[in-house]
């Protein structure tokens, strides 16, 4: 399980540092835009890349592994996100955990709730599908606003994309420090079976000159003992019958 957990939290590690990049990205388009020099051409150009940000995050929000999608919770044979970023299912059920042993009594949560993940934390209503989660809302807001040339509404968003930042950091923090865990104990059980295999070799693999060697010497050293004893008995043996 160690190897297949590893897998599983670096294909979450990478999904989420390329979130982190995407509304780095977004952040620095909006404050740029902000000056007011922007004509509605500009503006319009910038929110043309901010649609391509927002499918690229719809894209990873839908991520697998080994053919599983890995911010959908138990229902990881179902997408989180439709095509335009609403949530594909009832995302409350995106908030079960998904463990693996990886020791004895041992269990690591290999997964991040995708509803929780898209929504910053914030609950979402049991059977509320088909709307979008804060972070493809935040992003939708913000191709709203350079489309309008709404130059207050563009700055309004980069309050809001702050904050998801402050989420994908948050969560990235606790990825991490999981994936931590995981190597420690992969070395810990790599050092454990180095110790036995080491211990078997000095208890099982013995030089057999040696050994046959020492058997020789003890089987000679009991022959002699019989001889000198049987001279010993047999004189008392001959006295006594005389």
């Amino acid at each position: 399980n160690l190897k297949d957990a590893r897998s599983w939290m670096d294909i979450t590690e990478s999904a989420l540092n390329d979130m982190t990049e995407i509304f780095q990205r977004a952040k620095e388009l909006a404050v740029a835009s902000d000056g007011g020099a922007e004509s509605e051409e500009d503006l319009k150009a910038t929110a043309k890349e901010i649609r391509q940000l927002r499918t690229q995050l719809i894209n990873l929000g839908n991520s697998t592994y080994a053919g599983r999608h890995i911010f959908s919770g138990y229902k990881t044979d179902k997408p989180l996100l439709n095509d335009d970023g609403t949530f594909a299912f009832e995302v409350d059920n995106a908030v079960e955990n998904i463990k693996y042993e990886i020791g004895t009594g041992d269990d690591i949560n290999i997964n991040v709730p995708g509803g929780d993940l898209f929504n910053n934390g914030n609950s979402i209503a049991a059977g509320d599908v088909g709307t979008a989660g804060k972070f493809v809302q935040d992003l939708t807001d913000l191709v709203n606003a350079l489309e309008s040339a709404d130059h207050g509404a563009v700055i309004g968003t980069v309050s809001e994309l702050t904050q998801d930042l402050d989420t994908l950091l948050r969560v990235r923090a606790d990825v991490g420090a999981r994936v931590n865990r995981l190597e420690l104990t992969a070395n810990r059980m790599q050092n454990d079976n180095t110790n036995f295999t080491k211990l078997m070799s000095e208890n099982e693999n013995v030089d057999m000159t040696d050994t046959i060697m020492n058997l020789k010497n003890e089987e000679n050293v009991y022959r002699a003992s019989l001889a000198g004893g049987a001279r010993i008995i047999m004189p008392s043996l001959i006295d006594f019958l005389r």
